[in-house]
């Protein structure tokens, strides 16, 4: 191994650190997208008064459980069979 002078260590050690926790954040959101994964059964259905629908698709928007366009979409329909 070369001589690395203390500056040029320390250089190498932020940037491996710095992946280190760019990897961690991503394989952490990763996870998190699976654990917030509901059955479909309990997303809004349309035996559901028009209220309670909507509540329910923001909710699972707000929790990231559904995408913004899925949102939309779903809240497009619930509105039109209302």
């Amino acid at each position: 191994m070369p001589n690395l002078r203390p500056i040029e260590f320390l250089m190498i050690a932020a940037v491996i650190l710095i992946l280190v926790a760019v990897v961690y954040s991503i394989v952490r959101a990763a996870s998190h997208a699976g654990v917030k994964a509901e059955p479909r059964s309990q997303m809004a259905t349309p035996s559901q008064p028009l209220d309670a629908r909507l509540a329910e698709l923001t909710d699972l928007r707000s929790r990231g459980v559904i995408s913004e366009d899925e949102y939309k979409s779903a809240r497009a329909s619930a509105l039109q069979q209302a």
